[in-house]
């Protein structure tokens, strides 16, 4: 991915296409990728703190909401990673915006985008326990509920956010 805008744009792409050859007798507020235009934003990688290690490849999701569990301070995300070409993913943000993503190996000095949303993770939780597998953005409860029922706003970065990334960093 060569620009912050390219993963936007495959997103886009993808509502486009979702409306035009995935008809549905299903009321839905938004599709996923709906969503994510709506609400969804940028996040800014960083390389994982000391402390914080790399967990099983291909299990993003649960990575994510495992580690979303243990530490409230972090939020559980779900969107698109562009790092050779654009992936559904999962990964974790500190209260100031950081990416944490405990599932993908960077190996190059190019930096992943992502492009996704910060879900509430005890209703991620409760959708996971439902569906029984981890991943929530393509669920049905994502068209169907309200958004305000599982989007968690992330704050700006304060003093005291900054000091709980330092200390991640430790």
């Amino acid at each position: 991915m060569d620009s912050k805008n390219e993963l936007r744009r495959f997103v886009e792409q993808m509502a486009h296409a979702r409306r035009a050859f995935c008809a549905t007798d299903v009321p839905v507020r938004y599709t996923p990728e709906e969503l994510l235009l709506e609400y969804g934003r940028t996040w800014t990688w960083r390389s994982l703190p000391p402390k914080v290690r790399l967990m099983e490849r291909k299990a993003c999701f649960f990575n994510a909401l495992k580690l979303a569990l243990k530490r409230r301070e972090l939020a559980y995300v779900e969107g698109y990673v562009g790092y050779l070409i654009p992936i559904h993913h999962g990964w974790l943000v500190t209260p100031s915006g950081a990416v944490l993503d405990p599932t993908l190996r960077v190996e190059s000095d190019k930096r992943p985008e992502y492009f996704g949303v910060a879900f509430h993770t005890a209703w991620v939780r409760q959708v996971v326990r439902e569906q029984g597998y981890a991943g929530v953005l393509y669920s049905h409860r994502v068209v169907t509920d309200p958004p305000e029922r599982y989007l968690r706003p992330v704050a700006v970065a304060t003093a005291v956010q900054a000091a709980i990334d330092k200390a991640l960093d430790e």
